[in-house]
Formats: C-alpha cells, structure tokens, sequence
C-alpha cells in the first residue's frame, strides 16, 4: 500500500473532512473542563489519588499476617449475636473497620449503628499511632476522611488530600478559591489583621492540595494562615449575635461569648500534621530507595552487556521512565536486555 505524504494528510480537503467530525474542535482546555483535570504541573494522575497514608497503613497491616489465612467470608459474622460481632470487630484497625462499612448493606448497618459507637472507640484507643477522632465529629466521618478517596470536596478533582485543620479535602485550585490570607497580596482584606475574627475560625498553612511539606510553628499562621471565606463570614455573624446580647444586657451575655472565644481555638490538628507528614516521608523516602536501587541493576546489566561504564553515566537512565505506576513498574526482566 503506498505511503500518505504529509502534504496530502494536511491538504485542504482533508481537514474539511476532519471538521465534519464530532469533537473535532475539541482542545486540552475542553478536556480539563470535562474531566476536571487540570494540573498541568502534575501529570502523574495514578499517585494523585491515592490516600498515602491509608495506602501505608494497609501495607503495614499486610506485612503482620505473611503466612497466615488472609481471605475471611465476613458473612460468617452475620449469624453472631451483635455482642460478639462487636467484640470480634474490636480487635480490628480503623481502617478495617472503614473497608467493612463499605463491603455489604448489613455489615455496614452493623459498625454504623448508634450501639457501634464503643466499637470505633475502641478500634482508635488500641491503635495510638492513628489521629483520634476530634470533638464534635463521628468516629465513621473520621475515619472516612482520614482512610477515604483523596478527592476535592468542591470540584471533585483527586489528588487532594486530607486538610486536618479545616477537615476537608481541598486541591491547590480549591485551596486558592476557597481560602483567603490575612495580610492578601493583591487583595484587599476582609477584616483587620487584628480583628478577633481571624483567632476564631481555623487556619491552614498549606498552598498545594496534593503533598504534605511540613510543619509549621502556630506563629505562622499571623503570616501565612489560610482561612476558609464561609468560615470566616459564619463566625461574624455568629460574633454579631453575641454583641448584641451583650449590648443589650442580657444575663450571662459576658460569661456566654467569654466562653464562646476560649472554647473555639483549635489544638486537635498539629498531632494529626506530624502523623500525615511522616507517613508522607517515610513512602517518599522508601520510593526513592526504589528507583536508585533500580538504577543500580539497569546499570549492572548494561555493564554486564558490554557498556562502558563511562557511557553509562552521561546518560541519564531514569529520565525516559515512569516510577510513578504501580510497584511492578520497578521490576527488571530479561527483555529490559
């Protein structure tokens, strides 16, 4: 079959033809739009959504039965008094807990019931290493938010993970929208950077969605605090009420925002940060053991088939790989020869 010329592929009345298709003026903006993928800066989008630190524990959980029965019919329980069902399941992680509420309707029905509440307890007291629930939250929606999708509460986008100060899951576009500085550069301020607002609704010192970097010292926050516009706007109004009170002599209207003021300060996120960025060093750090180790077998086999070493190193052997995949993309096999 004879060959297409370029020219011929690029002629006039083929691209009238091409015109003629569906989504043929479609672009890469139509496309972010759709899918909602838009980080251009990160186009890995299998390590965005993963949960890492569920994906880490569950690795851990696996390392501790090598050599036992890991496949159970969770049905089985079914057939127990509740009691025993509970006590069984309180021998498990949280996160397994998790994996079961989402494995059928009536197992779901059973560690979610009001009665199950001593269940999570316990689950979360015999395993320190994970954040406790906070107050004022279900033990469910916790573990939902701490072992769940890495998904954009607001777009639906992955790759953001878990914010434990603000309790969401925000992207860097979301992060940005959604959440505004005390001092802006480039905007002007919603309140005095001394208003008392600012001390009353939580703070967030991270700008991307999709990493944890590292913690930061509280009197960050004056200068680099992220606050949540609606969080911001409730709290006024519920400071207005208070004032008002006030201003009208109620009884117990000092006593009540006194009261007010003191018990909204935020101490539950710093334990939970350090927990998310160590677990988010530690996989950095083990996949970079990884690809160096690969690194020295693709270099091992390239001396062994007769490449000068020299040549070796002026090329840059990782630059052309994915390492991003799944850990069989680290695997060397004869046909890599």
């Amino acid at each position: 079959m004879p060959g297409i010329s370029s020219d011929h592929v690029l002629s006039p009345s083929l691209l009238e033809h091409l015109s003629l298709l569906p989504l043929s003026d479609t672009n890469q903006e139509d496309f972010f739009m759709v899918t909602g993928n838009n980080d251009t800066e990160h186009e890995h989008l299998t390590v965005l959504t993963w949960n890492v630190a569920a994906n880490a524990i569950m690795k851990t959980e696996r390392r501790k039965l090598t050599g036992k029965k890991k496949q159970v019919d969770l049905r089985i329980f079914l057939g127990l008094p509740l009691d025993l069902i509970l006590e069984i399941f309180g021998h498990l992680h949280p996160i397994d807990i998790y994996h079961i509420a989402q494995t059928s309707k009536s197992l779901r029905n059973v560690v979610l019931a009001r009665n199950s509440a001593s269940l999570w307890k316990t689950c979360f007291s015999r395993h320190p290493e994970v954040p406790s629930c906070p107050p004022g939250m279900s033990a469910p929606r916790w573990a939902t938010l701490l072992f769940g999708p890495v998904i954009c509460d607001y777009c639906g986008k992955y790759g953001a993970l878990l914010d434990f100060t603000l309790r969401q899951h925000l992207c860097s576009t979301c992060l940005g929208r959604f959440c505004v500085s005390k001092v802006p550069e480039s905007d002007v301020a919603l309140y005095e950077p001394d208003d008392i607002v600012w001390r009353l609704v939580p703070a967030t010192l991270r700008y991307v969605g999709h990493h944890y970097w590292r913690t930061f010292p509280y009197n960050q926050l004056a200068l680099h605090g992220r606050y949540m516009r609606k969080d911001l706007r409730v709290m006024t109004q519920k400071l207005k009420e208070l004032q008002e009170d006030i201003a009208k002599n109620k009884s117990g209207s000092k006593a009540a925002f006194e009261a007010f003021t003191e018990s909204t300060e935020e101490q539950h996120a710093a334990t939970c940060k350090e927990w998310a960025v160590e677990i988010f060093h530690s996989v950095e750090d083990e996949h970079e053991d990884l690809i160096s180790s690969f690194q020295d077998r693709i270099t091992a086999r390239l001396i062994g088939l007769g490449h000068d070493p020299d040549d070796i190193s002026s090329v840059d052997l990782m630059k052309d790989l994915d390492f991003d995949g799944p850990r069989k993309s680290l695997r060397l096999t004869r046909r890599c020869a």
